[in-house]
């Protein structure tokens, strides 16, 4: 029977294949979205929709990297969060991962800013946290107890914030849509979508970049 670190390990690497596979795909959708130029609003709409609908993939993965990496962590006496802190930091995350579909499918309903707020709320402060565990971990005075640990850790808050600003891309889109709608495309629209589209690309590469780095220090281990 396999381990449970070993299992977690496996489902970590799992995750972190999930994560890019899908935003392979959304950087593919992107592109059509951009350049769909020809199809009626409704069709385009619809093929937004499915882009965000698959943004909630990778939007997940992130939520189950955070707890499976501090599992890992806990299982090599690496991290003070264990036992009774590690199962509440699970907890967190399952409501966290729940929360993220309920605010999807409450998109332009009156409770979705509020809601939306909320998450930002909490994604900011993970940022925060994140970056003084990371920081203080690799100059030697945080709680974790190897540095690439605490390297990895610190790398995460920026792909946390790299979801904050694809977030404010797909914002520039929605701002735009009332208008697409009742006047149809318009150059002026189109700069706004292509602009909006282009750069939450870019985001999305870097964030590739530092999922790959991350892996290395978990592989790696290099110092």
């Amino acid at each position: 029977m396999i381990a449970e670190y070993e299992f977690v390990r496996w489902l970590h690497v799992a995750v972190m294949g999930y994560w890019l596979g899908s935003d392979f795909v959304i950087n593919a959708l992107t592109h059509y979205v951009k350049n769909a130029k020809d199809l009626s609003f409704v069709q385009r709409m619809k093929l937004w929709d499915f882009l965000l609908l698959v943004d909630q993939h990778p939007r997940m993965a992130l939520i189950l990297s955070l707890p499976l990496g501090f599992h890992l962590a806990a299982g090599l006496d690496l991290s003070p969060i264990k036992g009774q802190g590690l199962t509440l930091f699970w907890a967190f995350s399952i409501v966290w991962f729940i929360s993220i579909w309920v605010l999807h499918y409450q998109v332009g309903k009156p409770i979705y800013k509020r809601l939306s707020q909320i998450d930002l709320t909490v994604r900011y402060i993970l940022i925060a946290v994140l970056l003084i565990i990371g920081a203080g971990s690799v100059l030697g005075d945080g709680p974790l107890l190897q540095k690439w640990l605490g390297a990895k850790v610190f790398l995460f808050a920026f792909i946390i914030f790299g979801g904050l600003r694809i977030r404010h891309y797909i914002a520039q889109v929605y701002a735009v849509i009332p208008k697409y709608k009742a006047e149809g495309s318009s150059p002026e629209i189109e700069a706004v979508i292509t602009h909006a589209l282009n750069w939450g690309s870019y985001v999305l590469f870097g964030m590739w970049v530092l999922i790959v780095a991350i892996g290395y220090l978990g592989a790696a281990k290099p110092f």
